[in-house]
């Protein structure tokens, strides 16, 4: 699972090499950088998919649950950071906070953008997954977009 968020990680973080776009295409850029991270690594994915099972058959001091939260806590950083950015600019809006906006998309794998993927095995479903994604950030974005 650590090994598939560091996956993750390197893909958000080669999404936003792009030093021209605003926090609204960053927002869209993570969003796609995902679908490319699920469709090269499924069994990363599913990983994913069942690290909320994993996490609680394992003990408090884990060293590998620890490693595995810091890497949730930096994907959640990096798309609140993303959100910030945005919101600075103006191409996001203030509300709701980018806490809970990464919680809502992220969380603790549990968000919006990994759940969607899981339907893009088809091209319909690529298509659903980028539907509800430009949903949720039509209904973020800021007065200048």
């Amino acid at each position: 699972v650590s090994r598939a968020m560091k996956l993750v990680i390197e893909h958000f973080e080669k999404a936003l090499g792009e030093p021209k776009l605003n926090g609204l295409e960053k927002l869209r850029q993570l969003c796609r950088s995902f679908l490319d991270f699920y469709s090269k690594y499924p069994e990363y994915y599913c990983a994913l998919q069942n690290y909320r099972h994993h996490r609680s058959s394992c003990s408090a001091g884990s060293s590998v649950l620890k490693e595995t939260v810091e890497e949730n806590n930096r994907i959640n950083d990096i798309i609140e950071s993303v959100l910030k950015e945005g919101i600075t600019e103006g191409s996001l809006n203030r509300e709701p906070p980018p806490a809970v906006v990464s919680a809502m998309l992220w969380g603790d794998v549990n968000g919006i953008i990994p759940s969607c993927a899981l339907s893009s095995q088809s091209e319909e479903g690529k298509e659903l997954f980028k539907i509800t994604i430009e949903t949720v950030i039509k209904g973020l974005k800021g007065e200048e977009s």
